[in-house]
Order: C-alpha cells, then sequence, then structure tokens
C-alpha cells in the first residue's frame, strides 16, 4: 500500500525577501485534513467500497464500519 504524506505546514516569512506569505499558504485547516485521513481509511483499510457495491446506502455503511476506522486512527495515533 502506498501512504502519501503531505507536508502540513510552511514558514511563515519567505526566507528570501522577508515577504509574510499568504495566510493559505501558512496553515491548513485541521478539520479538512482529518476528513481526508478518515476517508483514506474508510476506502483503504475496510470494506466500506464492497458495502456500497452490495447496495447499502452510504450512511449505513459508514456505521458499519466505524469501528474499523477508529480502531486504525487509534493505532496510527499509537493510541492503541
Amino acid at each position: 500500500m502506498d501512504l502519501k504524506v503531505f507536508i502540513t505546514s510552511r514558514e511563515a516569512i519567505c526566507g528570501e525577501c522577508g515577504e509574510e506569505r499568504e495566510a493559505a499558504a501558512r496553515s491548513l485547516d485541521e478539520e479538512a485534513v482529518r476528513l481526508a485521513v478518515v476517508a483514506h481509511v474508510r476506502h483503504t483499510e475496510t470494506d466500506y467500497d464492497r458495502l456500497l457495491a452490495k447496495g447499502h446506502e452510504r450512511q449505513e455503511a459508514r456505521l458499519l464500519i466505524q469501528g474499523e476506522v477508529d480502531q486504525v486512527l487509534a493505532r496510527w495515533s499509537g493510541s492503541e
């Protein structure tokens, strides 16, 4: 499995000219990052897509695999 790593922060001041970078380049919305990680886990570490293919509604499938998602996130964070 390929795991993509993203840079989540940058220097707030340009090292060459000292100019302050735009706010969007300085920080990422933590909630957006969290949602992206959860979606990645859902699609790569669970049977979510298989459940959808079998006709389960999206919310129902998410409820069925939520425990697996929580376990993976706990393992990845070192809290398991």
